[in-house]
């Protein structure tokens, strides 16, 4: 068995400060962390304050969570007449399409309704590029305003950074 951080046998399941730990220690410029688990958002802190204090670690951090720490994190999964099943992660779902440049039209058709009006452009800051941060105010915005569970309080997005401003010159892969 491999140990964790605190010296422990690795029973599969990784405490907040063991992931702190973990990514203040990995060594790269940039390190994008996106948990869709429940009650993913009592890491986002932990792992930010961890780097920070990284004199070895990545240069830019981003983390991002589906709920609170005290929250279920929730699908998106509707039966289709046809038996198909269309199971995400609602939260990274969202955020990698917002990546991608927006809802793709296979989710839009499988999921009617589920956008409402037109599709939102997730250039936030209309740079032309989809920054981590861009994808990260988008999925929020989406979840708040078009997501039930999200606008019932039930499923609250968290989002961290450092240095602060990081998100904003983060990209998957090259951006054009």
């Amino acid at each position: 068995c491999e140990k964790s951080p605190n010296g422990k046998e690795y029973t599969g399941f990784y405490h907040d400060f063991e992931m702190g730990v973990y990514a203040a220690n990995i060594k790269c410029g940039q390190l994008l962390v996106v948990m869709n688990p429940c009650e993913s958002g009592g890491f986002v802190d932990t792992i930010i304050d961890r780097v920070s204090k990284s004199e070895n670690g990545p240069k830019k951090t981003v983390v991002t969570a589906a709920s609170s720490d005290n929250q279920l994190a929730w699908t998106l999964s509707l039966e289709e007449k046809d038996m198909i099943k269309l199971d995400h992660g609602g939260f990274s779902a969202l955020f990698y399409s917002a990546l991608n440049g927006g809802t793709p039209e296979d989710v839009k058709e499988k999921l009617p309704g589920y956008m409402k009006g037109e599709t939102l452009n997730p250039d936030v800051d209309g740079d032309g590029k989809v920054s981590i941060k861009d994808a990260w105010s988008w999925t929020e915005y989406i979840m708040k305003n078009h997501r039930v569970i999200t606008m019932l309080g039930l499923e609250t997005p968290q989002y961290g950074e450092y240095p602060k401003g990081s998100g904003d010159d983060m990209f998957l892969g090259e951006p054009e």
